[in-house]
């Protein structure tokens, strides 16, 4: 079975029906603060720290803040420990996170909608 189409891709496709599709939603906005799960001592002050700097987290980003966190703890308590794979994984989480400025820049920020129409922000004159 496909996968199903959103709003925005039926109407680049020209399937959109405005009776059959109006209720479709292009994205679910996260809402909420991260949840802190239990964690020792070194991974929940860098989870503190994290949710302070980065105002932009969700509920939903709470799992990969979790294993970050673990991850830079480790990595702060000895640096030589941590392999190259493990480095990956931190870096990759950071980036997954928006914790430096290309992830940052790549992040999706959904505000209200404005006037113009669906179709313009996909067919640019």
């Amino acid at each position: 079975m496909s996968r199903p189409k959103t709003a925005a891709m039926r109407i680049v496709d020209d399937s959109f029906n405005s009776t059959r599709h109006a209720g479709l939603k292009d994205h679910v906005e996260p809402t909420g603060k991260p949840i802190k799960p239990k964690m020792k001592k070194a991974p929940g002050l860098i989870w503190d720290r994290c949710v302070e700097r980065w105002p932009w987290l969700t509920e939903a980003d709470s799992d990969t803040l979790h294993r970050y966190c673990v991850l830079q703890a480790k990595f702060e308590a000895d640096p030589l420990s941590i392999g190259s794979t493990m480095m990956g994984h931190l870096r990759s989480l950071s980036g997954e996170l928006g914790g430096d400025p290309v992830s940052r820049a790549r992040l999706a920020i959904h505000g209200k909608p404005t006037n113009a129409k669906e179709e313009d922000k996909f067919f640019k004159d």
